[in-house]
């Protein structure tokens, strides 16, 4: 804009002629038009932004409630099965999953998941696989048709274990990157581990850890005695640790025969000849 100022001389109002720089400036300002392509990128960017708001506005809130932890989600999928699917859950026969798998998603939907645990059982020379929900280790050997007689013995993972005692609990390991889980009751040791649950390219902690039951048989062996006969039972490998594990006391001077480190076998007999202690008198 030019300034205008009074010529005393003449007695006119003139117009001041702008500088040189400022006259630039004007001139670049009136000749300024967009660029095609910052214009195209612009647009794009303003259109990908009202695209993304809406798709996060039009997501269903659920929460899943898997094998007893929990976790608030978002979804499009428009059922259980989608869902699960996007979540990366693999669901067997023996899963049990409510609502159904064909049930749709509404917004604030309570979807749980209670998967059947995987087991391996060694026994009578097979080895059986199964899913599960049982709660003991006898529940499972009575489900796969497996009788358990006094004096055998049963190893789960590697450890000695009742047929009474209770399966692990339910672990609360989160890595998923900002989602958060809750459990549903205690856990006494952890059974899950890091699975495949993907949730954009988050993970949580999803899997159960499977069971590996070996079910070792009692033989029996006939033992004399040194003349007393009796029969035990074990699932002792040697002669040596099934006689120590009826607290049957060998000393030095006796002889055991088949000797101690023989292994064990059905209906074997075993004989001690026990030691005379001897007194020597010297003159």
């Amino acid at each position: 804009m030019r300034r205008c100022f009074l010529n005393w001389s003449s007695g006119r109002m003139e117009a001041e002629n702008p500088s040189p720089g400022l006259r630039n400036f004007i001139r670049n300002v009136a000749r300024w038009r967009p660029q095609p392509g910052l214009l195209a990128i612009t647009l794009m960017l303003a259109l990908a932004s009202l695209m993304t708001a809406g798709y996060l506005s039009t997501q269903a809130e659920v929460t899943l409630v898997l094998n007893g932890l929990v976790w608030h989600l978002r979804t499009h999928q428009a059922s259980v099965e989608a869902f699960l699917n996007e979540a990366g859950i693999e669901v067997y026969p023996e899963d049990i999953v409510s609502p159904g798998l064909a049930a749709p998603i509404q917004p604030g939907s309570t979807i749980t998941v209670q998967q059947a645990r995987p087991v391996t059982i060694e026994a009578d020379g097979r080895v059986i696989s199964l899913r599960t929900h049982a709660a003991s280790v006898a529940e499972i050997l009575h489900e796969a048709a497996i009788a358990v007689k006094p004096h055998d013995r049963v190893v789960v993972n590697g450890q000695e274990t009742k047929l009474e005692a209770g399966l692990p609990g339910p672990a609360t390991s989160n890595s998923s990157g900002g989602l958060r889980a809750s459990s549903l009751r205690a856990c006494p040791e952890p059974f899950l581990r890091q699975d495949k649950l993907r949730r954009r390219g988050r993970s949580l902690s999803a899997e159960i850890v499977p069971l590996h039951i070996v079910l070792r048989r009692a033989v029996p062996i006939h033992v004399n005695d040194d003349g007393v006969p009796t029969t035990i039972y074990t699932t002792r490998p040697t002669v040596g640790e099934a006689l120590q594990a009826e607290d049957i006391t060998l000393y030095l001077g006796d002889r055991v025969e088949p000797s101690l480190g023989s292994p064990v076998s059905t209906g074997m007999r075993v004989y001690i000849q026990r030691s005379v202690p001897v007194a020597i008198a010297v003159d």
